[in-house]
């Protein structure tokens, strides 16, 4: 594993042939599955836990506290950050872990999961492209050498704000089909929408985007981006790829799994990412597009 980023563990479920996440506690379940391999990996306590995602399973108690309930001897006792972000908040959580161990001088364990496919009615035209996953790492303090966070940016867009939507946690549905007579589809009134036109005119804002950060802090070699779906990460491959930038794209393979994609493309390249420069962006929910660069 590469300076930056160690004990990186991710899981993912994606395609026809996964089977319908229907159970309550999803998003527990898959960050609980990664983050237990990534802590033991650690020789000593971690500073803080920071986890993300665009949609918890409830409000509270927060995804991060089910963990360290789950954890309590390695996390019984630390700092706990909750992002729910959306699609962003993957690449947030990896900047503020960057932040936090640089002032700690020790690990920063981050865990993203999100159960997008089951953010979305079954009925719903982007049901397809959603995939449920989570990505556990542990981010290391700076190193003398200079590897660690070149820089960040980010910025929300007026108007976009609604972008993506999502009415209520992913197990408000159950809760309220349990007391409605005859049963329907909750999902339909309270999960995920998409917005075409909001998200094409954020999509258009990219090229600038990219341009005024690179500007700034330096070209990347490789770019990961939130794997949103095939057809926007095609076409933005297209527009970084003039510049010479390695695109990974993994979407055929994950799909879109919210926070946590940028996680699970870090995962596929991992091995083959040290010496180079690392750019981690993410845009959707909220109209924001927020983005990082790296030393590895």
């Amino acid at each position: 594993m590469f300076a930056n980023f160690t004990a990186l563990h991710s899981v993912c479920a994606f395609g026809p042939a996964a089977a319908p996440t229907t159970a309550p506690g999803e998003v527990v379940r898959l960050a609980a599955a990664v983050l237990g391999p990534t802590l033991a990996a650690v020789p000593g306590p971690v500073a803080a836990l920071i986890s993300a995602t665009t949609c918890p399973d409830r409000l509270a108690p927060s995804l991060g506290q089910e963990l360290a309930a789950r954890f309590p001897a390695a996390l019984g006792q630390v700092q706990l950050l909750d992002l729910v972000q959306g699609c962003a908040g993957g690449v947030s959580a990896l900047l503020l872990a960057s932040q936090l161990a640089g002032v700690y001088g020790r690990p920063v364990a981050v865990v993203l999961a999100d159960a997008a496919r089951r953010a979305t009615a079954p009925t719903s035209p982007v049901h397809g492209i959603f995939g449920d996953g989570a990505c556990a790492l542990l981010m290391q303090p700076p190193a003398a050498s200079g590897l660690g966070l070149v820089g960040s940016r980010s910025r929300q867009f007026p108007g976009l704000v609604e972008v993506v939507t999502i009415g209520l946690g992913h197990d408000a549905d159950r809760l309220i089909a349990a007391d409605s007579a005859p049963a329907h589809l909750p999902r339909r009134y309270l999960g995920l929408t998409l917005h075409p036109v909001r998200a094409a005119r954020l999509l258009a804002r990219a090229g600038a985007f990219y341009r005024s950060f690179v500007a700034e802090v330096g070209r990347p070699d490789v770019l990961i981006l939130h794997q949103a779906g095939p057809l926007i990460i095609t076409r933005l491959a297209e527009l970084f790829a003039a510049d010479g930038v390695e695109v990974i794209s993994t979407v055929e393979q994950t799909g879109n799994c919210g926070a946590a994609s940028v996680g699970l493309a870090l995962a596929a390249v991992a091995p083959r990412l040290a010496g180079r420069r690392l750019m981690i962006c993410g845009y959707g929910t909220g109209g924001v597009i927020t983005a990082g660069l790296w030393q590895c």
